[in-house]
């Protein structure tokens, strides 16, 4: 890994909490930074199952094509799709954060569908 492939910023935000004030869905962002401009970088929706985190929606450019990536409770990829593409990979972290922000209730929804062996759609 070259230095400017390590996470140069990160945060978590937490979307929702419990009754008692603790988070169980939160939106992790990484943003890998060259120069001033952002060179990959990944959004994820992430949901506490028991004791650990769980991606749930995956959005990042590697590979060099802007995609989203949908999991299952396993953590297996079940389907990529791509995103098209954006001029800057800074409009791109804007579209997935506020993706992640305004349908977060179906992805989770969709998270748990899929472990009850429905298909996504």
């Amino acid at each position: 890994m070259r230095f400017w492939e390590r996470p140069k910023k990160e945060m978590v935000v937490d979307i929702e909490n419990d009754e008692a004030g603790e988070p169980f869905i939160r939106m992790r962002t990484r943003l890998f930074i060259h120069k001033g401009k952002i060179t990959n970088y990944v959004v994820q929706l992430e949901h506490l199952v028991g004791e650990d985190w769980k991606q749930v929606i995956r959005f990042n450019c590697y590979h060099g094509i802007v995609h989203k990536d949908i999991y299952n409770m396993d953590g297996r990829q079940v389907r990529k799709v791509d995103m098209g593409s954006f001029s800057d990979l800074k409009d791109a972290v804007d579209f997935a954060t506020n993706d992640i922000r305004g349908r977060y209730k179906e992805y989770i929804r969709r998270f748990y569908k899929e472990i009850q062996g429905r298909r996504l759609t």
